[in-house]
């Protein structure tokens, strides 16, 4: 996807959108930090994003989005691009979505902490 330099997503392809199951006049309009948790937000310190960009800085970052009520997490890596005049023309995006792995480590650290307890009350049993 491409963010304009007010952050507002400009383009999506269908990639995207489908990993991200929206259509892009959901997109339309939006800025990035609307689909963002308000603690991803702040950690990105939106206010501070885009003007790092338009200094030359590619930004990569993991990123948990909420969309349509269900969490998303991608790999995101931000780089200006400029047009031939050397002008900024907008922010393009390659994302990688990661959310079936994060998925399946949030169920493993869940049983890690139910087998801890087990391991718990079993040890209390014996003494």
């Amino acid at each position: 996807y491409a963010l304009s330099i007010n952050g507002e997503f400009i383009e999506a392809n269908d990639r995207y959108l489908k990993m991200a199951g929206l259509s892009f006049n959901e997109l339309k309009g939006k800025k990035l930090d609307d689909l963002m948790t308000e603690e991803q937000a702040k950690e990105m310190d939106m206010q501070n994003f885009i003007p790092n960009l338009l200094s030359g800085h590619i930004f990569r970052k993991n990123i948990h989005y909420i969309i349509n009520n269900e969490s998303h997490w991608f790999y995101e890596t931000f780089t200006p691009f400029y047009d031939q005049a050397g002008k900024f023309s907008k922010i393009f995006c390659i994302v990688t979505d990661f959310t079936k792995m994060k998925l399946t480590e949030i169920q493993q650290e869940a049983l890690v902490l139910k087998l801890q307890e087990e391991v718990k009350k079993l040890r209390q049993r014996m003494i």
